[in-house]
């Protein structure tokens, strides 16, 4: 983690800020942009912290899986995840458990293009494009998608 912080990724880091903060709490309201500034609303207060939003986060370049998994896991995620290197029955095995999990470190499905084609993925309520031409404040604006 020291190393992380000592030179973290803008666009990376801007995906765990935005992961920690959706994952927090099911209620939570999503991040604004406001003068170029990220603006993190507060959990709203008074009611049981729920967390089972499960969120797909679809990424660019399969080559930096490992980077990404490993930032991710810094944080205390544990994603599941899907590229074109797994044999069917695998994938299936992961989205299987991607869908039935209660484990609150494993909500998040890191996918690419590569090896998804006809996936079907309705229990994720929020899906982020993390993709590299983007800036952090663009990364919100157009990531979040409620299904």
């Amino acid at each position: 983690m020291d190393e992380w912080e000592k030179r973290p990724g803008t666009k990376l880091n801007a995906l765990m800020q935005l992961l920690l903060h959706l994952l927090s709490d099911d209620t939570v309201e999503p991040p604004t942009v406001t003068d170029g500034t990220i603006v993190y609303p507060p959990l709203p207060d008074g009611h049981p912290t729920s967390r089972q939003r499960k969120i797909l986060v679809y990424y660019e370049y399969p080559m930096s899986t490992a980077t990404v998994q490993s930032v991710m896991k810094l944080y205390g995620i544990i994603p599941f995840v899907l590229n074109g290197n797994m044999k069917v029955k695998d994938r299936d095995e992961a989205v299987q458990e991607f869908i039935h999990t209660k484990d609150p470190a494993r909500r998040v499905l890191l996918f690419s293009s590569v090896g998804v084609a006809g996936l079907n993925l309705a229990c994720a309520d929020t899906v982020i494009l993390f993709v590299s031409y983007q800036t952090s404040q663009s990364l919100l604006l157009h990531s979040l998608t409620s299904l």
